[in-house]
């Protein structure tokens, strides 16, 4: 038995395809933790986060601004905290 794998309709190796597949799960998972960080809020002002994806090295990180509010809210979302 063999496989074929296919990228946008053209033929790849299995070392492409799944480092494709990876790679596509890692930018999901970036996207959503943008989105749940520029969700934030002020409780007192109701302004939002100011938030920059910054990739450097193969690395993701986030910039959020805003105020003291904001921004410990901003960590205990990235710590996993409720």
């Amino acid at each position: 038995m063999t496989f074929e794998y296919k990228l946008g309709g053209r033929k790849v190796s299995g070392k492409r395809f799944f480092e494709e597949l990876g790679d596509q799960a890692i930018k999901q998972a970036e996207d959503q933790i943008e989105l749940k960080l520029k969700d934030l809020r002020d409780p007192e002002t109701g302004v939002s986060a100011d938030v920059t994806r910054v990739k450097k090295s193969g690395r993701t990180s986030w910039s959020v601004k805003g105020s003291p509010a904001i921004v410990d809210a901003a960590k205990r979302l990235l710590a996993g905290e409720p």
